[in-house]
């Protein structure tokens, strides 16, 4: 079962989305025990690359619900340690360089992501996103300067 409030609150994006002429998907991941989040995926295309960018509504205990949009950068799971670790270090330096961004590791899964306030505007919305094509940027020239392409990863791969 998906929260239907959560729904609700995704319609807010979804007008922004529309707006500004990006198409979307509604989906549901399965958060397992028939629990089901809802989420709008878009395909982002940066430097060729098409990514998968996924936003949900985010819940923090005590503060208020946000937006969080999560681009899927790239897959470790076919790494080894070594470079595991490497790549993890460059994401926890590249999390001080760009404000509003943070690079996270969700199983073997790394995201670069932003949390905006429910009630964002198109013009907010147009800021954030160049935060993460920031974050992306630097992650690209990064991963190539330890020696790894970044292409397009696939939620689920």
């Amino acid at each position: 079962m998906s929260d239907e409030s959560d729904k609700n609150k995704l319609k807010r994006m979804e007008s922004i989305l529309q707006k500004i002429d990006i198409p979307y998907e509604y989906i549901e991941f399965n958060t397992g025990g028939g629990n089901f989040k809802p989420a709008l995926v878009i395909n982002g295309v940066f430097q060729e690359i098409t990514f998968n960018v996924f936003i949900t509504i985010k819940k923090i205990e005590g503060l208020n619900e946000w937006f969080l949009i999560r681009c899927l950068v790239y897959d470790v799971s076919k790494l080894d340690v070594k470079k595991v670790n490497e790549v993890l270090k460059l994401c926890l330096s590249l999390n001080y360089l760009i404000p509003e961004t943070t690079f996270s590791l969700y199983e073997n899964s790394i995201f670069i992501e932003a949390e905006m306030p429910l009630d964002i505007d198109v013009e907010r919305f147009n800021f954030e996103i160049i935060g993460i094509e920031l974050g992306l940027a630097n992650f690209l020239k990064k991963m190539k300067n330890i020696g790894l392409e970044v292409s397009a990863p696939k939620f689920g791969d």
